[in-house]
């Protein structure tokens, strides 16, 4: 079973743990970051799911090597008997007791943020950013990392307007947030709220702005979000965990009640920096610089509920 009120090993062996990850969510893609600015991706055994679904969920092929499991949920069923929940990834498994760790994607990465890190000064959960660090973070997880599967699963024209006028009312309050230059959401600070933004503008255009019909912009028309965005591809180890054939492959084959089709459109690559330096950004004939009105309440307070994933 999973015990979400456990402690996670901070210190000992690392011998028997497993990482369930995929490129495709973007979710589990902010502890593929967390492992390669930390550099731990060379000392934790990761574990990769196929892209595409199958019946039964996140498929592992070739079939897990000490207990022949072909699924993330046979593997759930080994740590539990009967396993009825959602077999999800990132999920930290304790391979010798056969016990679901956690599957918390941000649990999981402020532990390998404080296993593998270098110590407060350079943590993504800067203790000197609270409690405003906290507040971003729920703030973009609750209205951009979940707002954009609101707009996408919404069933009712109502609920899609809704979702996507306040999706694009979060963008444009960090747009508004940050300086002309290249800038982190704190400044020269990298933090958690840094990649948990990243995860959704690096599948935008590729994902959300078509199958999820959030398309009131791209989002490299969101100039300073796209420079953030290139600017965190840039950094050492990121760019190796941006997989967009493998995002596309997921999105567009895996979710059958937005595309019964399974077809997988054709889009124009966008230029993303091999490096820190910022590429040049695509340009859409006739738009215009991007209109924040709707964002006027202040860009450094938001709510304080809470979303977790």
């Amino acid at each position: 079973m999973v015990d979400e009120t456990q402690a996670l090993p901070l210190h000992g062996e690392l011998d028997g743990l497993r990482l369930y990850v995929s490129h495709a969510c973007p979710f589990a893609h902010r502890v593929l970051i967390g492992l390669a600015l930390t550099e731990a991706v060379h000392r934790l055994p990761v574990r990769m799911v196929e892209p595409v679904m199958g019946p039964q969920g996140w498929v592992l092929d070739p079939p897990d090597a000490r207990t022949g499991a072909t699924t993330l949920r046979d593997i759930c069923n080994l740590a539990q008997p009967g396993f009825e929940g959602r077999a999800t990834v990132p999920m930290l498994y304790d391979a010798r007791a056969d016990r679901i760790l956690s599957r918390d994607s941000m649990r999981i990465l402020r532990w390998i943020d404080r296993r593998f890190g270098r110590g407060a000064d350079t943590s993504l959960f800067a203790p000197t950013l609270e409690p405003e660090l906290g507040a971003l973070s729920r703030f973009i997880a609750e209205a951009i990392n979940h707002g954009v599967y609101d707009a996408g699963f919404a069933t009712t024209q109502h609920a899609h307007d809704r979702a996507v006028e306040r999706l694009f009312s979060a963008l444009a309050l960090l747009e508004k947030r940050l300086p002309p230059r290249p800038s982190w959401l704190f400044g020269d600070r990298l933090t958690v709220a840094d990649i948990q933004l990243f995860t959704t503008l690096v599948r935008f255009d590729r994902v959300y702005h078509t199958l999820f019909k959030c398309n009131w912009r791209h989002a490299f028309e969101h100039p300073r979000l796209w420079a953030l965005a290139q600017r965190l591809h840039g950094l050492p180890g990121v760019a190796d965990t941006v997989r967009l054939g493998d995002i596309a492959q997921h999105y567009y084959r895996s979710l059958p009640t937005l595309n019964p089709s399974g077809i997988v459109p054709r889009a124009p690559e966008l230029p993303w920096p091999a490096r820190s330096g910022i590429a040049p950004q695509p340009m859409v004939p006739g738009r215009g610089a991007l209109d924040t009105g709707g964002a006027t309440a202040s860009p450094t307070r938001f709510s304080s509920s809470s979303t977790s994933q």
